[in-house]
């Protein structure tokens, strides 16, 4: 009897750990865009609530592959090759203006659909190589983790004549 619960729990857990696996590769369209833009979001309003916007649809990039060019670190390096898939959020640029051509932009791996950073158009981001996002969810995300609103003036019209 014990044999046969302890085997169903084990089976239990391999099956609970395999399920939270997911290869966005494999999915089809349609629910894989589903996936990453609620992921996206999240991303976006636990990081930086202030640049989330519902401002056109976002866009999500075709699948890419990461170079890490950028930092030579052993845990930017382990991930190059892998590849991702970026989700953008733009902003209305007639009512604001930030540093970048977009509100927030989450990168999420495309072999476990884990997200691997959020920038945000201030040019202020998070990245989840050292520490991962659901760790940084389980252990709750602190107000001075999250990235302030920062934008720039509004450049005015020209007058005609000038």
């Amino acid at each position: 009897m014990r044999r046969t619960l302890l085997s169903i729990l084990l089976v239990f857990c391999f099956l609970s750990l395999h399920a939270q696996t997911i290869n966005l590769s494999k999915m089809q369209l349609q629910q894989r865009n589903e996936y990453l833009l609620n992921l996206a979001k999240e991303v976006t309003r636990n990081f930086g609530p202030d640049y989330y916007r519902e401002y056109k649809d976002p866009e999500i990039s075709e699948e890419r592959i990461f170079e890490g060019k950028w930092d030579k670190s052993p845990e930017v390096q382990r991930c190059v090759g892998r590849k991702y898939y970026t989700v953008t959020f733009r902003y209305d640029r007639t009512k604001e203006r930030l540093n970048w051509h977009f509100a927030s932009q989450v990168d999420i791996w495309a072999d476990d659909g884990e997200p691997q950073g959020v920038l945000f158009g201030s040019g202020i981001g998070v990245h989840f190589f050292e520490r991962p996002y659901r760790q940084w969810v389980r252990d709750g995300i602190k107000e001075n983790d999250k990235i302030p609103y920062k934008n720039r003036p509004l450049l005015k019209p020209q007058e005609s004549g000038e």
